[in-house]
């Protein structure tokens, strides 16, 4: 478990070819600028795995911050030649992608397994 600030956490796991992440907040529409990017940055250099799905509990709002670093995550692996995927948004989290013109990069899979094997 990474906690980053205020309260928000992100747990780890990690399989040979994948880490998952999955981003808890203390309460809906908790404070705070959790440091995403960094530490699943930190965690794919230490692992050497640049294959990453993240997931976010009930708490969490995609607010715009939070897009950001979402998006600079999807940047970077992209850069780096990984892959970053999404899975388990609350439908207010996916309509916030969509809104943006966010989902056709960053689609919303149904669980982890439907993220690694990439199937909608």
């Amino acid at each position: 478990m990474i906690d980053l600030n205020n309260g928000w956490q992100m747990h780890v796991e990690s399989s040979p070819e994948w880490l998952f992440f999955h981003v808890t907040a203390p309460s809906p529409r908790a404070p705070g600028e959790p440091p995403l990017a960094e530490s699943v940055a930190r965690e794919v250099s230490n692992t050497g795995i640049k294959r990453v799905v993240m997931d976010f509990d009930g708490n969490v709002m995609l607010f715009s911050f939070l897009v950001g670093q979402v998006v600079a995550l999807h940047k970077r692996l992209h850069l780096e030649g990984g892959t970053f995927r999404l899975c388990g948004l609350s439908h207010d989290n996916a309509d916030i992608l969509r809104v943006l013109h966010l989902s056709d990069r960053l689609p919303n899979y149904r669980d982890r397994g439907a993220a690694v094997m990439g199937q909608l």
